[in-house]
């Protein structure tokens, strides 16, 4: 059975399954090199179809996410609708969307229509098409990518909201997932974290993890005041298993103009660490809560709430949750992997043919041959690495040099994880400069982050209940040994976002590690995207190539070459 996903909204993306195993996945910005592209993901779908051999009359199910998605808004577009939802005539708009049904009907009912027919365009017939909810599909992604089928585990979604809902809580086991708590879109939290990205100068749905990021420079005095800032806005009881708005807070979507006044003369960090705690409070006491009235204490989490790693921590790190699992690309960009294994056990029920991800490496891998051929090598020295990648780049990094990276298949989410990559020696607290002005022109409080050797994970990260550290989708504090890893560290509160790197899952990269390694008595490397700052992450090797002519880089590998520029 051969299922495809589509996801056509923010970050749009589709994702390929084949007999129980996700074969392909990935996102239309890499395309497009537009990022968080929200156009219909034409290309996406016809390289899963072309790089498998398939036509469009293959595919038994054709799962479109979301029973209604939302036009999409470009990074302009979003700053606009986040500031003006507040006024009046947004409000009065808003009313007769929600109350009149046949205005919301009819509007939903175009949108629909003019989905299929995109996919009509590409030779898909009505027959193939479902439809599934948003916060079933992100259920949906985490339980069946993490696998461990025969145990009851506890799904929690949270994001800013699709298909008028903004949370949810399940129980799932063997495959069947019962949904228990509903949380109703006006009470998310998501949004009301863009509408704080928004309110400091920030691009919403985009620079959310800069507000994390800036959330641990404030001080302790001034964590209280932060704290005390956004208080009562939501509130969950001792015994609550959902949280709810409160009447002094407005819808998020249209909190813009109550912000400006509540906020006014708040210094920029004590707003940041406020809705940053705000956050972590409502999340941790909701896990709790759930925990304690179920008695499950095997968590799965899911949506685009999972992307602050800092509110992870405070989750996992609660005193009844035994086990944790954090979706790796939680938003709904991911969405279109639960579509293919919803759809697919649905169809058939045989959850023993289901083959949770391995890893994220989902997208496209290229020959580099026609890119070498039309490169200067008056102002670039080309080598062929024949089999000794991992000791040139290791030396190279041991040297103080800083090596980025395009090989084999494209990863799948926001994460570079060493395939399109920029690596750097991570003890040198130089590098972190070296790098923002080479290329990521990143802001000056945000950390980088790090790739380590499996093999010393407990050199380096305090991880007592063994939650998934693969993916830098989880926050650890540090042990003693920071300082050799001190460029992929918060620089303030100490804590990493780590990739684990593991021989069975990324051999060619855990050998540059362990060359690395070999060479300093350092177990892990400084990892950051490999992109222009504002663009997404690289897709092919003449992308990777523009960005070493375009910026301070000097050396590059793609597939088994080196590009050095000469000096």
């Amino acid at each position: 059975m051969i299922i495809l996903s589509i996801h056509d909204g923010h970050n749009a993306s589709a994702a390929l399954l084949i007999d129980g195993k996700i074969v392909g996945a990935v996102q239309e910005e890499r395309f497009t090199r537009i990022k968080n592209d929200f156009t219909f993901p034409n290309r996406s779908i016809k390289w899963l179809l072309n790089s498998n051999h398939l036509y469009a009359n293959n595919i038994s199910k054709v799962v479109l996410c979301n029973h209604h998605m939302p036009y999409g808004a470009n990074r302009e577009q979003r700053k606009e609708i986040y500031r003006t939802n507040s006024n009046i005539t947004k409000k009065i708009q808003y009313k007769i969307y929600s109350k009149v049904p046949i205005v919301k009907s009819t509007f939903v009912k175009i949108r629909k229509n003019r989905r299929i027919k995109e996919l009509l365009k590409l030779n898909f017939k009505k027959s193939q098409i479902i439809f599934t909810e948003h916060h079933q599909l992100h259920a949906e992604t985490a339980y069946f990518a993490r696998g461990k089928f025969d145990e009851p585990v506890l799904v929690f979604t949270n994001d800013g909201s699709g298909d008028n809902l903004a949370g949810s809580v399940s129980i799932a086991e063997n495959g069947e997932i019962k949904r228990i708590i509903s949380i109703p879109k006006e009470d998310n939290l998501g949004s009301f974290y863009a509408m704080i990205t928004y309110y400091l100068g920030m691009v919403p749905l985009e620079h959310e993890y800069k507000v994390m990021g800036l959330a641990p420079y404030t001080s302790q005095k001034n964590y209280q005041k932060a704290k005390e800032v956004f208080s009562n806005l939501y509130s969950i009881g001792k015994n609550d298993l959902k949280w709810k708005r409160t009447k002094r807070m407005p819808p998020p979507q249209q909190s813009y103009k109550f912000f400006k006044k509540l906020l006014n003369n708040v210094r920029f960090d004590i707003v940041s660490a406020g809705a940053q705690a705000l956050i972590e409070e409502i999340t941790s006491k909701w896990v709790h809560n759930v925990v304690k009235h179920t008695g499950i204490k095997n968590v799965i989490y899911s949506g685009g709430v999972v992307m602050n790693v800092k509110a992870n921590k405070k989750i996992w790190e609660l005193d009844n949750v035994d086990s944790f699992w954090a979706m790796p690309s939680g938003g709904d960009e991911s969405n279109p992997i639960g579509g293919c294994y919803g759809a697919y056990y649905r169809e058939t029920k045989d959850i023993d043919s289901i083959k949770p991800l391995n890893d994220m490496y989902l997208g496209p891998e290229f020959d580099e041959t026609s890119l070498l051929e039309n490169i200067d090598e008056n102002k670039y020295q080309i080598k062929k690495l024949n089999g000794n990648a991992s000791s040139i780049i290791a030396d190279l990094l041991s040297n103080g040099e800083i090596v980025a990276r395009s090989y084999g298949k494209l990863e799948f989410g926001p994460r570079a994880l060493g395939n399109r990559s920029i690596l750097a020696d991570p003890s040198k607290r130089t590098n972190i400069k070296i790098i923002n002005d080479m290329i990521k022109g990143r802001d000056f409080w945000m950390p980088f982050a790090v790739s380590l050797l499996d093999t010393f994970e407990n050199r380096y990260i305090i991880n007592p209940k063994h939650v998934n550290t693969e993916y830098m989708i989880n926050t650890f504090d540090s042990t003693e040994n920071i300082n050799e890893i001190i460029c992929g560290t918060h620089q303030y509160d100490k804590t990493t976002r780590p990739q684990i790197v593991r021989k069975s899952i990324n051999n060619e990269y855990y050998e540059i590690l362990n060359s690395f390694q070999k060479n300093t008595n350092i177990g892990g490397v400084m990892n950051t995207s490999f992109n222009l700052h504002g663009f997404p992450i690289i897709l092919t090797h003449e992308h990777a190539f523009y960005v070493l002519e375009n910026s301070g880089l000097y050396h590059l590998q793609v597939g088994n070459h080196l590009i050095s520029k000469i000096k």
